[in-house]
């Protein structure tokens, strides 16, 4: 099992989603590379502010998600994940303390993304709209390669905690009658 998250999984945590605005500016026109090229001033304030990120907890999901140990490939820069005690996280769009990915850029890791989740028996997508590309491609490639594919993408602190514990039970069940 492996989980692909996005900007959902986080929202209870208090960091806004990426559909939402920061000073009357929308995140998603915020965080490009053309604009960041071009507005130098206000994209270092934003950044300075988003820096107070790292002082978010993590939610419920993501520490369902680390204690059922299930290796996870991110689009979020907040490292909640990490902070939760996943051991293994791969970061497509970089991190808060490292230098964050903007729409423009290469993602990173892409090759072990795409093939941690073309190894999986399921993926389970949280939280994450699938339009930004190419990591929106994550369950389609999961699918193509035989993954079961959930995703969801409402109340993540609730469902995701059941969704694991309904499913791991499951495969539990399973692999005792074999």
């Amino acid at each position: 099992m492996v989980a692909f998250t996005g900007a959902g999984i986080s929202l209870s945590a208090g960091i806004p989603g990426y559909d939402m605005c920061w000073r009357g500016i929308p995140l998603r026109q915020i965080m490009t590379r053309k604009f960041a090229n071009r507005y130098k001033e206000i994209y270092k304030d934003f950044y300075q502010e988003i820096m107070g990120w790292l002082d978010k907890e993590p939610t419920r999901a993501h520490y369902a998600l680390a204690k059922a140990g299930v290796p996870v490939v991110t689009e979020n820069i907040d490292m909640l994940h990490q902070k939760a005690g996943s051991k293994k996280v791969i970061e497509l769009h970089g991190n808060l303390k490292e230098g964050i990915v903007l729409l423009g850029d290469s993602v990173r890791n892409w090759e072990r993304a795409e093939a941690l989740v073309t190894s999986a028996t399921h993926l389970l997508v949280v939280g994450c709209s699938l339009e930004v590309k190419p990591a929106g491609n994550l369950p389609r490639i999961a699918q193509e390669a035989g993954a079961v594919v959930s995703i969801i993408n409402e109340d993540a602190d609730e469902r995701v905690p059941k969704w694991l514990a309904d499913t791991l039970n499951l495969e539990k069940h399973v692999s005792e009658v074999n």
